[in-house]
């Protein structure tokens, strides 16, 4: 069977917006192709030698061959395949343990594995354990900085292990997190998130159970859209169980609403709105109450005269002139 051969051509200043544009995968590809010297190489050689995915190696060749940096020709094998790797998004390729201890001698892998045995409560790891955390360095070009710093912060929530640090890791690259400053802001990000659910979760009591999606987006509203702290929400959470007897959500939304519109920050400026309103409130319905008062001694219907008087003058009137 026919196997494509690339080698480099001569680069021109109209390729430069490639360049900028490239990830860092497709760079690793390119540059390996340049450290050869002009020699052919297939897909494999440059994904072992630029350390990515064969799959993601593929990628980075077509785009390459696209912008016409790299040239490629064909040439007889043969060798047959019985399987072509195919690695789709947020998966990795199955190395052999042989594959595997080569890469740990060869990118000094040991101390990142022994770190994260640590981390997981654990003095070795096995195999599948192995074979996970190395291929976000090989595969995925994770620094070391990066896992470790992702598996700490994993560990931090919930018990560690090496499928949900794979995963984890996965995801976030395939999102955009793949240094260890991106991954620094993602993990400041999602303690404060959390920090703030478990505030939330202490003023309303919930503890032996889930929050539910309504109560996180009432708790993430408060929180980030109006940009109000765990004492402003008790504040409004007082004032909802005492007007209306319950913590209503939709209740505190609209106490909250109201002071983020009168430009509140503090707690202070709330309470000093809140009773603002409310001597407004009373000044409004005094009239009221003094109309209430004076219909205690309502004024007789029919002016000063007597009522028996105003009947008679009204059933005369009645009356025609035949009449009388």
């Amino acid at each position: 069977m026919n196997k494509k051969i690339y080698a480099a051509t001569a680069l021109t200043v109209t390729q430069k917006e490639a360049f900028l544009e490239a990830s860092r995968e497709e760079l690793r590809v390119l540059v390996a192709i340049m450290e050869t010297r002009g020699a052919p190489l297939s897909e494999e050689e440059l994904s072992k030698l630029s350390g990515t995915s064969l799959a993601r190696t593929k990628s980075a060749l077509a785009l390459w061959e696209a912008e016409g940096v790299i040239s490629v020709s064909e040439q007889d094998t043969n060798i047959i395949y019985e399987f072509e790797e195919t690695i789709s998004r947020g998966e990795i390729s199955e190395e052999s343990s042989k594959e595997v201890a080569e890469g740990i001698r060869n990118n000094h892998l040991e101390a990142l594995l022994s770190e994260c045995a640590k981390i997981m409560g654990r003095t070795s790891l096995a195999t599948h354990e192995i074979k996970n955390i190395s291929a976000l360095y090989t595969q995925y070009s994770l620094s070391t900085e990066y896992i470790l710093n992702l598996a700490a912060h994993l560990a931090s929530r919930s018990k560690l292990t090496s499928v949900r640090l794979r995963d984890k890791a996965i995801e976030l690259v395939e999102h955009g997190c793949d240094d260890a400053e991106s991954l620094s802001i993602y993990i400041e990000n999602a303690e404060k998130s959390s920090s703030e659910e478990w505030e939330m979760r202490r003023l309303f009591g919930i503890y032996s159970r889930a929050v539910t999606p309504s109560e996180r987006k009432y708790f993430k509203r408060w929180t980030e859209e109006l940009g109000f702290f765990s004492e402003i929400i008790s504040e409004a959470y007082d004032i909802a169980v005492l007007n209306t007897g319950k913590a209503s959500l939709p209740y505190i939304d609209k106490i909250l609403g109201a002071w983020h519109e009168a430009g509140c920050k503090t707690a202070a400026e709330c309470r000093a709105y809140n009773d603002k309103s409310k001597s407004t409130h009373s000044q409004k319905t005094q009239p009221r109450t003094q109309r209430a008062k004076k219909s205690e001694n309502p004024t007789p219907k029919y002016g000063n005269f007597d009522a028996n008087d105003a009947f008679l003058a009204a059933l005369d009137r009645s009356y025609t002139k035949e009449d009388k």
